[in-house]
């Protein structure tokens, strides 16, 4: 990570991020992100599949999620597994971040908050 890539983010910025509704840009209206301070609701396919995660905000612009269930899909977390997410630029409702799991390993992404 480059400190470049923190000079464009501002705390007024990172403070939308931390509840509201959200959604990954490249999968439509498919999942929402549902979030408030202290869990994650992650829904695809019209609540057919379900994610639930705890969500600890150790610094502005990096939280972790650890996971606590799935209902309807198999994620290939386990309960209590860990992801790290750290938030590389934020403009308009628009979080561009990096993220890192046992599971998965490094993943870079993106989430807009829609409310």
């Amino acid at each position: 990570m480059t400190s470049s890539a923190f000079s464009q983010i501002n705390e007024e910025c990172l403070a939308g991020l931390k509840t509201g509704m959200f959604m990954y840009p490249g999968y439509g209206s498919d999942v929402t992100i549902k979030r408030t301070k202290k869990r994650q609701i992650e829904t695809y396919n019209d609540t057919k599949s379900v994610i639930y995660l705890k969500i600890f905000w150790p610094s502005a612009q990096d939280y972790e999620l650890t996971f606590i269930k799935a209902k309807g899909t198999n994620t290939g977390f386990k309960k209590g597994e860990k992801l790290y997410v750290r938030i590389t630029t934020c403009k308009n409702g628009l979080y561009e971040y990096e993220c890192r799991s046992n599971s998965y390993g490094d993943h870079h992404g993106t989430i807009q908050k829609i409310r």
